[in-house]
């Protein structure tokens, strides 16, 4: 199991490398789980220049950018007779074969791909995903577009191929906006087996199994040679997640027009489906209100996304800042002792700014809650696969809560079922020589241990660290831009309130 934080963040990359240079391969009697990580530019004279799994191997991708990698068959992801590959709200582009599945091909064993894009990937059979030698590959919610190859010949296939003997079942996805020159058969050939509510751009080198119709008997939108389906799809971009998404534009005929049985929970960028009273086609889902906002530089830098607000210790270059609410499940997996709740909120939160840690993030809780329930409240964040309770402060008069992290990621508000009757709070104020509380002043404890946690004072100069393990003996500071401060070195056995700091003269 391997465990990234975030394909947006880091790669294992095989550029540059003297030979041979395939990224992953999973042998037979594997079992591998690859999430949040960008794997990317790697080659191989055989098969999978991004991931290869042989006959027996069992392969999961989750989150995850395959992108960049060349190979003789299967640019992207390649799966031998009796193989096993899942692939989840991932995005395979820009990977290249010189024979078929510039994206993925899957050659008689089992691919099942939900919540995923497969753009601009160039193979000259089935430039996208290639299934054949009797393969089986489920498609939910997926988006196959712009894959082909330049140069190819009548007869090829530019997104999705199918050879005899193969069965793929195809829901809820799109396959259009593929090409390929010198034919007219662009975006599926051969027999596919819809389980309704695709959209298929040109149907030319389909079987019968998907008739034209807008939408046909099986609920597909399906188009012609003469009349190819427009999907109406933006550009591959960062509209919120860790991966690339191409959104569904205004009129576009995927909109609502899925079928909401089976269709997954969220979206590939982890927003919640449907957003109206049907689900979108495709791995997009329309209707989820992002919040962007430009990061400019400086030392305790703030942003304000609607309910969440992110303050920088410092920002060397700008960029822009975007909160995306998703479901809390898609935040990741929960520590023992916490729930979810009901209405509680889950925000994935990137930014493109170059910054230093720590980061103060905090989140205001919709509606009014009262304080024994607000106690219970953490504010946990993705870390390597799990939920990580980062809580450094609560505000019960504003119903906020704040945590201090080194990275962002997915953000939750879970309930804490079974607080610790070991761990205590402490908290105090950053006070001016004058008197008057100093917001956004860093303040620090620091374990026997050597670990930090930071917190970062309110608008009145209001800190608070909560969860702090009793009987031990912490070193607290603060860190201003325009004050200097006395640490404190405390033995703490209960809550305590009033450990202030005043700025020296």
């Amino acid at each position: 199991t391997i465990n990234g934080p975030g394909a947006n963040v880091l790669s294992v990359d095989g550029r540059d490398q003297p030979t041979e240079s395939r990224v992953f391969f999973v042998f037979a009697g594997n079992v591998v789980r690859i999430s949040d990580l960008r794997i990317s530019n790697g080659f191989s004279s055989g098969a999978g220049g991004g991931v290869g799994v042989e006959s027996g191997g069992n392969l999961t991708l989750n989150n995850c950018l395959i992108s960049g990698n060349v190979a003789e068959s299967a640019g992207g992801v390649y799966g031998e007779n009796g193989s096993i590959i899942t692939i989840t709200n991932s995005t395979i582009t820009n990977n290249v074969s010189f024979v078929e599945g510039g994206g993925v091909s899957m050659r008689g064993g089992t691919l099942t791909m939900i919540n995923s894009t497969i753009n601009n990937n160039e193979a000259p059979l089935g430039g996208g995903v290639s299934v054949d030698n009797g393969g089986a590959a489920t498609i939910l919610n997926c988006t196959i577009t712009e894959n082909g190859n330049a140069g190819g010949t009548s007869g090829e296939i530019g997104g999705l191929r199918i050879i005899s003997g193969s069965a793929v079942n195809l829901k809820n996805s799109i396959v259009a906006m593929n090409n390929i020159s010198g034919t007219s058969i662009a975006d599926v050939g051969g027999t596919v087996n819809s389980q309704g509510n695709n959209l298929i751009g040109n149907n030319n080198g389909a079987a019968v199994s998907l008739p034209a119709g807008n939408p046909n008997v099986n609920g597909d939108f399906v188009g012609t040679n003469a009349m190819p389906l427009n999907a109406m799809l933006g550009s591959l971009l960062n509209n919120g997640g860790t991966t690339s998404t191409q959104a569904l534009m205004p009129g576009s005929p995927a909109i609502d027009a899925g079928n909401n049985t089976g269709a997954p929970a969220t979206d590939q960028r982890g927003a919640i489906r449907p957003q109206n009273t049907t689900v979108d086609i495709g791995a997009f889902e329309t209707g989820v209100p992002i919040t962007s906002s430009g990061t400019g530089t400086g030392s305790n830098v703030n942003t304000t996304l609607g309910s969440v607000s992110v303050t920088f210790s410092s920002v060397t270059q700008a960029g822009t800042t975007t909160q995306i609410p998703i479901s809390p499940s898609a935040a990741g997996t929960l520590p023992g002792g916490y729930s979810f709740g009901t209405g509680y909120p889950a925000f994935d939160i990137t930014t493109n700014a170059l910054y230093a840690a720590p980061i103060t993030v905090c989140v205001q809780i919709p509606g009014m809650i009262d304080m024994t329930t607000f106690n219970t409240l953490t504010l946990l964040h993705y870390e390597g696969g799990v939920l990580v309770d980062r809580t450094s402060f609560r505000d019960f008069a504003t119903q906020t809560i704040c945590a201090s992290v080194m990275s962002l990621s997915p953000f939750a508000i879970a309930e804490n079922l079974a607080p610790s009757a070991a761990n205590v709070s402490v908290g105090g104020r950053v006070l001016t020589s004058g008197g008057r509380g100093i917001s956004r002043s860093r303040v620090s404890i620091t374990d026997q241990n050597g670990e930090i946690r930071f917190a970062t004072t309110n608008s009145f100069g209001f800190y608070r660290f909560n969860e702090i393990p009793a009987g031990e003996t912490y070193v607290l500071s603060v860190q201003h831009k325009s004050y200097q401060f006395n640490s404190q070195v405390l033995t703490i056995s209960e809550d305590i309130r009033n450990v202030d700091f005043m700025a020296l003269p």
